[in-house]
């Protein structure tokens, strides 16, 4: 079994994700965005990788059941793209991709940053 210890000694054990990255299809940004035209691969953007814990699991090797994805392929998903897209995003965004497409809230990353 996986431990980790904190500066007190005590021992918890690791658990266990399960990382997904998604591919946003997105050929309408081109029709938002001349800045689009052209961009990804055919309009395909990646994701950050996102960790989804395994529920009830000390370590991924002692059978439970993996983790399903927040989304499935074709499912149509609330994304964001930079308001200025030609002028770059602040270095607190993450992005998965070169334009900053995003299917995560950037107001997460705002929180975390704020955080920090």
């Amino acid at each position: 079994m996986c431990e980790r210890g904190n500066n007190e000694g005590v021992q918890y054990p690791c658990g266990c994700d399960d990382f997904y990255f998604y591919i946003i299809h997105a050929p309408q940004l081109a029709e938002i965005d001349s800045f689009y035209e052209g961009t990804g691969d055919n309009y395909n953007y990646n994701s950050l990788e996102v960790g989804i814990d395994r529920e009830g699991g000390d370590t991924c090797d002692n059978g439970s059941d993996i983790a399903l994805p927040e989304w499935e392929a074709g499912d149509e998903v609330e994304c964001w793209r930079p308001s200025s897209p030609s002028e770059g995003v602040r270095n607190v965004y993450r992005c998965g991709n070169d334009e900053c497409i995003k299917i995560f809230d950037p107001q997460d990353d705002i929180d975390q940053a704020d955080t920090i």
